[in-house]
Parts: structure tokens; C-alpha cells; sequence
């Protein structure tokens, strides 16, 4: 929406269910209006960054479930599936868009369907991709919320290729 505060036009959009308000720096309407759309589509873009889509985190999380635990990764994959389904049908697309509601509705479409699933599960994912991308086990201990680091190593995984290029590092 644009506007006028004072002598100078202004901006106000929602993005993500956020308020942004943007000053134009112009007292003229149609320059106004004719900066309106850029600056609108670059808080889009700056407002969309980071965002996760949920089907990319679904793949992520089945190549980690590959790694670790080979044995199970058809069943997490037909449980994911399921679980796809059920955001998709919401239109959910992003991760971030998953709220508490829509978990207690999945868990009870799951419970009524038969599937087993345990939520706890993606926090081991979490915890091992950030060991993977390198952050340091206190920050993990600190995001995980737990008083203990130790309580945190359970969380973290490692595969047979983390395990041999450790190894490596002593050549």
C-alpha cells in the first residue's frame, strides 16, 4: 500500500505476516508510485532469504537418514511421504511455515492412519547437520536447551566418509 506521511510517500507492505514500512524519499506520486514496485519486490527477496522449502528438507533429511541408519530409510521415506502429503494439502511450503497447530494435526492424521513417526527424530538430523556444517558444540548444547554438552553428543551422528576424512586430517 502506498502512502502519504507529512510531505513524503511511504511504503507499508506484509510480507511473511510482517509489517514493513519503507520511506520512498519522494514527495511526487508518480516517481512514488514508479519506486513503489522495485522496493517492493527487493523486501520480498530480502524477506524470503534463509527460507527453507519443506520438500528440500524432506530430501536432506532422508540422504542424512542414508547415512546414518541405512536400514531404516525406506520406512522414514514412506512416512515422509505421508507427512509431504499432509503439507502439501495445507499449502505449506516452507519450514518456517510449520506451525505447533499443524504438528498436533499431523500427529493425530498419523494416529489415525497408523503410521508411526517420532518428532524427536528431526532433532538428531538437526543436530548432526549442524556438526556437519562445523558449529561448535556449545552453540549446539545452547540451541538443543540443554544444561549438559554431553546430553547434546547423543544428538550427533556421524557416517563412515566424516569418520575416514577425520582420519585423514593425521596424513
Amino acid at each position: 500500500m502506498l502512502y502519504k506521511r507529512g510531505r513524503y510517500y511511504w511504503l507499508d507492505v506484509s510480507i511473511n505476516g510482517k509489517r514493513i514500512r519503507r520511506s520512498l524519499k519522494t514527495t511526487k506520486k508518480l516517481e512514488a508510485i514508479s519506486t513503489a514496485g522495485d522496493l517492493k519486490e527487493e523486501l520480498i527477496a530480502q524477506h524470503s532469504k534463509g527460507k527453507i522449502l519443506f520438500s528440500d528438507f524432506c530430501e536432506q533429511y532422508l540422504e542424512w537418514a542414508w547415512s546414518s541408519k541405512p536400514a531404516s530409510t525406506l520406512r522414514e521415506k514412506q512416512r515422509l511421504e505421508k507427512i509431504q502429503e499432509f503439507f502439501k494439502d495445507l499449502d505449506v511450503l516452507y519450514l518456517d511455515d510449520i506451525t505447533p497447530y499443524h504438528i498436533e494435526q499431523l500427529k493425530a492424521e498419523l494416529k489415525r492412519t497408523g503410521i508411526d513417526f517420532h518428532f524427536h527424530l528431526l532433532r538428531h538430523y538437526f543436530t548432526t547437520s549442524l556438526v556437519e556444517k562445523g558449529v561448535d558444540f556449545i552453540t549446539i548444547s545452547e540451541i538443543l536447551g540443554h544444561s549438559k554438552l554431553t546430553t547434546s553428543l547423543i544428538y550427533s551422528h556421524t557416517d563412515k566418509e566424516r569418520k575416514k576424512r577425520a582420519v585423514d586430517l593425521l596424513n
